[in-house]
């Protein structure tokens, strides 16, 4: 598991249900919130969510499951790009399918440029 921190997931996600006592049912009162919040309980967005769970498990996912969640970060990315962590894991997680396997952004060739490009 991640550790023994608990959990409040913001809103629903598209790709994951949380489970388990690590997870906290949210409540919709936003003085609840902070009180939680203050006393170490972790609200989790859209980033944290792929950060934590989702793309360390990407790789095992069936393909149709990963294209999907590749096209919720491409929809999403005016707000996501804004996320460290998030920039951080995509640039070491292999999620860009090419030949039938997956590669980090860095090991793609851009055919424009003929070098390895970046993900920024």
């Amino acid at each position: 598991m991640h550790s023994s921190r608990s959990y409040l997931l913001a809103a629903p996600h598209p790709f994951f249900s949380p489970a388990g006592d690590q997870f906290l049912v949210p409540d919709p009162l936003p003085a609840v919130r902070a009180l939680l919040e203050m006393l170490g309980v972790r609200a989790l967005a859209d980033a944290d969510v792929f950060v934590l769970f989702l793309l360390p498990a990407f790789a095992t996912l069936p393909a149709a499951q990963q294209r999907r969640q590749r096209a919720h970060l491409l929809s999403h990315w005016p707000e996501l790009r804004e996320h460290d962590g998030l920039h951080a894991a995509l640039c070491d997680t292999a999620f860009v399918p090419v030949g039938g396997r997956l590669l980090r952004p860095a090991e793609v060739l851009d055919p424009r440029v003929g070098t390895p490009g970046t993900f920024t």
